[in-house]
């Protein structure tokens, strides 16, 4: 059985788990208004519309093909992108980069943060 992204994305589990994520992250006060975000390991955007409402110019990323036929529907730049084999022309510079939940996903996650 194939489970859909929107429906794996959309459990009751998943959505609970997700709101106290953004709840969190809106709890920091960040000063994010206007700032290029990196987003890496976006899934389907749930937490997109964060950057979104906060006038971000955002570059969302995801590796899996599914979701990012998902997230191309989002006003925000779309690029397929592996962590663990970031392209050596990959050097654009961003204010933030927004890696929330994805480092257990990694084979070596240490690796991926040195770079």
């Amino acid at each position: 059985m194939i489970i859909l992204p929107e429906k794996l994305f959309h459990s009751d589990f998943y959505l609970t788990h997700n709101a106290k994520r953004l709840e969190h992250l809106e709890s920091l006060n960040l000063p994010l208004d206007n700032l290029s975000v990196l987003e890496v390991g976006a899934g389907i955007g749930d937490h997109t519309d964060f950057f979104i409402k906060r006038n971000c110019s955002i570059l969302t990323t995801e590796v899996r093909n599914e979701n990012l036929e998902i997230l191309k529907k989002l006003p925000v730049r779309v690029m397929k992108l592996n962590l663990e084999n970031i392209p050596k022309t990959f050097d654009e510079k961003f204010d933030v980069v927004y890696a929330y939940g994805i480092l257990y996903h990694l084979n070596n996650p240490q690796e991926v943060l040195s770079k």
